[in-house]
């Protein structure tokens, strides 16, 4: 009817505090392997939202021996993908996970198809990313898409 996106709202409200809780309770559990915890993510927005990952090999052997790491990236990861669906209404998310290693870094990408960043809004997600990443970006491509891109520091192993 004419109202439908008002409609929706109390239930969609519903649904981000239901997956507040989930993620609350994600945060303070013991974590697994990195394939294990990518594939909890896209556990959670099935139904909602298609997320894919991109891992090489070198990558999944050094997050599974660096429990630090692991636990930031995957951090960074429910964040964006979080994000790019409750504020950019994202269907579809691509996570790239990739190393420089001249650099010493662990480069993560969420790539979405929502609407991108509204304002210049400032929150626990931004919070989170000024003090774990060495550099990030939240960008809108002329082809659509939105892109957040999160480098991380690798310290010794």
């Amino acid at each position: 009817a004419d109202g439908a996106p008002a409609d929706i709202s109390p239930a969609q409200d519903e649904l981000y505090a239901i997956l507040d809780e989930v993620l609350t309770v994600s945060s303070q559990r013991e974590l697994s392997d990195i394939s294990t915890e990518l594939q909890s993510i896209q556990g959670l927005w099935k139904g909602l939202a298609e997320v894919r990952f991109s891992v090489d090999p070198t990558i999944e052997r050094l997050l599974n021996r660096d429990r630090n790491l692991r636990k930031t990236a995957v951090l960074v990861i429910e964040e964006g993908t979080t994000n790019a669906v409750r504020h950019g209404s994202a269907t579809q998310i691509n996570i790239v996970l990739s190393s420089n290693e001249s650099a010493g870094d662990l480069t993560i990408r969420c790539i979405d198809n929502g609407v991108g960043p509204v304002g210049n809004h400032t929150g626990l997600g931004t919070t989170l990313l000024q003090s774990t990443a060495q550099v990030w970006s939240l960008t809108r491509s002329a082809d659509g898409f939105t892109e957040l891109e999160v480098r991380l520091p690798i310290g010794p192993n």
